[in-house]
């Protein structure tokens, strides 16, 4: 059987990266109520590189900004590439001060290409609103986090996302052993069973290619259209 894991950050709010204030999201809005307060985004995601705002030197090996994302340094970046993981890129990021000035140390975004498909319907995650022009979906909650995981939507990768859930990322238990066994800080590892209900009481995601690239985010179309 296999086992799964979903990580979580290991440090306090306080400590988390922010975002520097030029940080801007591309945005594209439905047409649907067009001008209308309740007019919602079809597409929204940052502007790369991410510019994060953190200190001098590294507290933890895995840092989190205070939207979840995560960021490594080279060492890590090599240490997990060296293992040979898939579903994992890396992107650079840009660090500054609090003054917003930059910092000479390498830091990388980890982002997840994996595909873990829509959670298991078992999971009690249901759609609850779908808007007819853009797709937007808004899901209800799960009622049983420890069924999220849908072996055959899976598509083999060792770090994946699970929808609609696509800000937690989600590993392998070869990736768990790993990141136990090599000590690596600002991490916790967490069995499915101990998902977190939304605060909101469900999920609004966004679309699909706000989280992946244009390929990839085709290729879970074509497979998972209907669900999505």
């Amino acid at each position: 059987m296999c086992k799964i894991y979903f990580l979580d950050g290991d440090v306090q709010f306080n400590d988390k990266l922010t975002y520097a204030s030029d940080m801007r999201i591309e945005t594209t809005l439905c047409p649907l109520n067009a001008g209308h307060p309740s007019q919602h985004a079809k597409y929204q995601r940052w502007i790369r590189p991410i510019k994060v705002v953190g200190p001098v030197q590294r507290m933890t090996d895995f840092e989190w900004s205070v939207y979840n994302d995560v960021f490594v340094e080279t060492d890590v970046v090599d240490k997990l590439k060296a293992a040979g993981f898939s579903g994992i890129d890396f992107s650079p990021a840009n660090l500054c001060t609090t003054t917003e000035t930059p910092i000479g140390r390498q830091l990388f975004e980890l982002k997840v290409t994996g595909w873990g498909g829509m959670a298991h319907p078992s999971s009690g995650i249901r759609v609850q609103e779908k808007c007819r022009l853009c797709g937007r979906t808004v899901y209800g909650g799960q009622t049983n986090s420890a069924n999220l995981f849908d072996i055959d939507k899976w598509d083999g990768s060792d770090f994946f996302l699970i929808w609609p859930m696509p800000k937690y990322i989600f590993i392998t238990e070869e990736v768990a052993g790993f990141l136990l066994k090599g000590g690596f800080t600002g991490i916790n590892i967490r069995e499915l069973a101990a998902f977190p209900k939304s605060i909101a009481g469900g999920y609004s995601p966004g679309h699909i290619k706000d989280w992946y690239d244009q390929e990839k985010a085709a290729s879970i179309f074509e497979t998972d259209a209907s669900q999505l």
